[in-house]
This record gives structure tokens, C-alpha cells and sequence, in this order.
């Protein structure tokens, strides 16, 4: 037992011997190598500081991580992410080590979305790599110090020297050559070669006194391939390029439908025509038969351009007759179908049909025959 007096010697005592925290001097400059005490599971124990601070940092979130830091060692890409605590292993991860396949510090990271891609070496970018070549297809990449002193290099040159660019092409020239000059050669080429053509269709020949709907029908091609127009135009109406045909309804005069394209400078147009006319009429008449125009009118009517027609006929005691519009001229030739020529045998006059002169052609004689054929012309 201590009596009271010798408590407080011992207190004494060691109030001189003993020194605060605050008294201690400070520990610099630190080396990673200094002793710290710890109590772990009530027991006093000694911890390295490089180990606590490592200890520290496994437990420790972060978007970047240096696995080089503490230590002297170096890593492939493959052993670095290993390393990495799985609290820090997540979508855009980047870390940093000393890479021992190039013996240099390398800067990595992750371009997968989940933890389970995390060793899947494709899933890692170099953030620091660079393009050493020219010719390389890669354009995510910077262009190295390097080579992007012999690209300055080049442009330099090229300043310095000027560029020489031909107007025109030549056999023995090796400068480059302007852009529409090429397109001009090109153009004249492909127009020889396949050239630009047209052709239209829906015209045609109608009886006068009748009203009609024409269809006009076009195709434009270059060579055989069929083409579409830059302009398109009929009857220098403006229409879709797209288009292949108009209608025309109510047509009852002569009209000409001409339809226009041009492509790639080149033009090109082509026609098509409706004509009225009135009809050509041939038949059987009696012995006693007068030209007039109604009795014409009751024959079996065509209608053509041509005053050449071939037609068929029974006779009994009958006379052929044939009349047409004057303005196609006179017949030259009247045959049957022995080759016998009938023009003497006809008589000629002139009536009156439609307000317009015909021609009248009848046998002189009638005659008894079955299917009697005559050609006109």
C-alpha cells in the first residue's frame, strides 16, 4: 500500500521524466519506412506507414488509380488490372502503372460497362498512344511528335516549291489537273460513248370532226441504260422529271408534241404528231352509179395519210369505186392481184365531200366477179 504522500512523489516524478505529444519533434521529411503504433483486437502492435497508407487505399473509391506507387515494379496490362481492388472495378476506370513491355508509365482505361468485362484486354484503351505512320487508318489516335515533323516537313515543301496544276490534259505532263477539266473529259467520253436519246410515241391519224385523248409516251436513255432527265419539258411546258407520259384530252385539230431533255448539259428533243383527216371511202356501186357526195359518204370509209389502199370486192354487174381527198394526188397505178394493170379502165372525176375536193375513181365497165381485189396507188 502507498500512503498519500508517497502517490505523490511517484506523480512528481514522473510529471519530470515524462513529455506530452505536442512535444514531440516533427517527423520530416517522410520516407514511407517510419513505425506508427496501432491497437488491434485490444493489443498494442507496430504498422509500417507505407503499409498502412496501401492498407488504406483498397478500401478507398476513386476514377484513377496509380498501381505503381509505392513500389519499384512494373506491369503488363494484363497483371496491372489484377491489382485493382474490385470496389474501384467500374465503367470508365482509369489507371496508371509502369508498363514493363515498353519499360515506360502508360495510361489505361476501362471502355466496358460492366465488371464482368474486366479482364477482356480489348475492352482497354492506351489513352496515351499515338500514330507513328502516315499511312495509318486511324483516326481516333493523335499523330506523334515524330511524324507530325515530317508531315510539316512535307507541307513546307510543297509551299515552298508551289504546286503546278495543268488546265488541260496532257500526254506527257505530270502535274495534277484541274477538277472540271477531268469533268469535262470524262463527259464528252461518256456522251460518245452513250450518248443521250429520246424517242416519243402517242401521235396518230383520227377522222376529222372527232374529238380525241392523246397520250403522249416518252423514254430517255443514254446508250441503252433508260435515264433520268435534269429538265424535262413538253411543248416547252415545264414538267416532273419523273415523268413518263402526259394526257392530253379534247384534241381535235392537228397538233405536234415535242418533248425536251437535257442531262448533264447535254439536250436532246423528239416529236410526236396527231393529224385529222378525212376519211378515203371504196366500195360497190351499180352500173348506173353517179359520183355525189352522199352516195360516197354511204361507202365503207378508212381513214389513212397515203391515197395507196387495197381493197376486195364481189361484183354482179357492178362497178368498184374509189374516192379519197385530191390533195394526196393522182393515182399512177391500179392493179388487181395478177399483177394486170387497171388504170385505163377507171374513169376519174372531182366531187365534193366534207367541203374538201376528192378524187373519183370508177370502173368504166361493170363486170361479174367474185372477190375482186385492187390495189391503188
Amino acid at each position: 500500500m502507498f500512503t498519500c504522500n508517497q502517490i505523490e512523489e511517484i506523480k512528481r516524478k514522473l510529471q519530470l521524466i515524462g513529455r506530452k505529444d505536442t512535444s514531440f519533434p516533427l517527423a520530416e521529411p517522410l520516407n514511407g519506412n517510419e513505425i506508427i503504433a496501432i491497437v488491434q483486437q485490444g493489443q498494442n502492435k507496430q504498422l509500417g506507414l507505407k503499409t498502412l497508407i496501401e492498407k488504406i487505399g483498397k478500401y478507398t473509391t476513386s476514377d484513377f488509380t496509380n498501381l505503381s506507387k509505392y513500389s519499384e515494379n512494373s506491369y503488363t496490362l494484363g497483371e496491372a488490372i489484377k491489382l485493382v481492388e474490385p470496389v474501384n472495378r467500374r465503367a470508365g476506370q482509369v489507371i496508371t502503372f509502369m508498363d514493363s513491355s515498353i519499360g515506360k508509365w502508360a495510361i489505361y482505361q476501362f471502355k466496358g460497362s460492366a465488371a464482368s468485362e474486366w479482364l477482356n484486354l480489348q475492352l482497354w484503351d492506351n489513352i496515351l498512344a499515338v500514330v507513328d505512320n502516315l499511312n495509318s487508318d486511324t483516326k481516333e489516335k493523335p499523330l506523334s511528335a515524330k511524324q507530325g515533323k515530317v508531315l510539316k516537313e512535307m507541307i513546307e515543301a510543297i509551299q515552298t516549291s508551289g504546286v503546278v496544276v495543268d488546265s488541260a490534259l496532257s500526254e506527257t505532263s505530270e502535274h495534277p489537273v484541274q477538277n472540271k477539266v477531268i469533268t469535262e473529259a470524262l463527259n464528252k467520253i461518256n456522251t460518245e460513248l452513250f450518248p443521250l436519246s429520246i424517242s416519243v410515241s402517242g401521235g396518230g391519224l383520227y377522222e376529222k370532226r372527232t374529238t380525241q385523248t392523246i397520250t403522249v409516251k416518252w423514254t430517255i436513255k443514254e446508250g441503252s441504260n433508260t435515264v433520268t432527265p435534269d429538265t424535262l419539258s413538253v411543248n416547252n411546258e415545264s414538267v416532273s422529271v419523273s415523268t413518263t407520259s402526259k394526257v392530253f384530252e379534247g384534241v381535235t385539230g392537228n397538233t405536234t408534241y415535242t418533248v425536251k431533255a437535257t442531262k448533264n448539259g447535254v439536250t436532246v428533243q423528239g416529236s410526236t404528231s396527231v393529224t385529222f383527216v378525212n376519211p378515203s371511202y371504196f366500195g360497190a356501186v351499180d352500173a348506173d352509179f353517179t359520183p355525189t357526195e352522199d352516195a360516197i359518204k354511204a361507202l365503207a370509209k378508212s381513214v389513212k395519210s397515203t391515197k395507196s389502199y387495197t381493197g376486195s370486192v364481189s361484183l354482179g354487174n357492178q362497178k368498184t369505186c374509189y374516192a379519197y381527198p385530191k390533195s394526196m394526188g393522182a393515182l399512177t397505178s391500179i392493179k388487181d392481184a395478177n399483177n394486170f394493170e387497171y388504170l385505163q379502165s377507171y374513169t376519174r372525176s372531182e366531187v365534193t365531200v366534207w367541203n374538201e375536193a376528192y378524187y373519183v375513181y370508177v370502173l368504166t365497165d361493170p363486170v361479174t366477179i367474185d372477190s375482186f381485189k385492187q390495189i391503188y396507188s
